[in-house]
């Protein structure tokens, strides 16, 4: 059975959206005169837990579909 290697949906959900919105909110912080401070905050926090996601994403696809770098558990000898 194979399945793909975007699973599970929710967590590429909000991969996508990270991606599309730490852009934004960079571009933000120079429009905005009054929040500049707040919005360079959630700027540098949004680009780290995006970082993240995709990192466990990543790992988490290696892991789980077997995809031939990294293997536990079942050894198929």
């Amino acid at each position: 059975m194979t399945v793909p290697a975007l699973w599970p949906y929710h967590a590429v959900l909000m991969i996508i959206i990270f991606v599309l919105m730490t852009p934004i909110w960079g571009y933000a912080q120079f429009k905005s005169v009054s929040e500049v401070v707040k919005i360079r905050t959630i700027h540098r926090w949004s680009g780290r837990i995006t970082l993240a996601l995709i990192l466990i994403n990543t790992l988490r696809s290696l892991y789980k579909y077997e995809a031939g770098i990294v293997r536990y558990g079942r050894g198929k000898g």
